[in-house]
């Protein structure tokens, strides 16, 4: 491919936050840094996308913090998808404890008003939480994960 078009190289996103620095964010520092930037359709450049890639990366590495965000989003009824599609996705992509599930499934119970805008996320999260040999959601929390539990409005079957 090199001698037809030239050496191929991969261009990401920048994020105009150090990653040492957003583990110190809280929800309102995210929101008002999401508020100033700008969407970018050039890789490469200091840019909204780069930075909701880092909140999904930050909350990979920081399952606490993850939690955190969350937590407060649900507790101030923000329902952007910049704050929880990079979180369930980052849920989704990492190894997460008994007692993490537990606290991740209590949030989306009551978290409905993401059900719908983050239903592909969702969806691959408890995919692979149901299928994954080694992050499944332990068996204890199946049926809280189902649903079963819940009341029919905090169901998280109604996904």
């Amino acid at each position: 491919m090199d001698s037809w078009i030239g050496p191929v190289s991969a261009v990401q996103w920048h994020s105009p936050v150090a990653p040492t620095d957003l583990p110190t964010y809280n929800l309102e520092q995210l929101l008002k840094k999401l508020g100033e930037l700008r969407k970018d359709f050039y890789p490469g450049t200091h840019s909204k996308e780069g930075f909701i890639h880092q909140i999904g990366e930050c909350a990979q590495t920081s399952h606490e913090w993850g939690l955190t965000i969350a937590r407060e989003a649900q507790q101030k009824s923000v329902w952007l998808n910049e704050i929880w599609q990079p979180v369930l996705g980052a849920w989704a992509a990492t190894e997460l404890t008994e007692q993490e599930w537990a606290a991740v499934l209590d949030i989306l119970q009551t978290s409905v008003p993401i059900y719908k805008p983050a239903l592909q996320s969702l969806t691959w999260l408890l995919e692979r939480g149901i299928q994954h040999a080694s992050a499944h959601i332990p068996a204890g929390l199946i049926r809280r994960a189902k649903g079963d539990r819940a009341s029919p409005q905090r169901s998280l079957s109604r996904i």
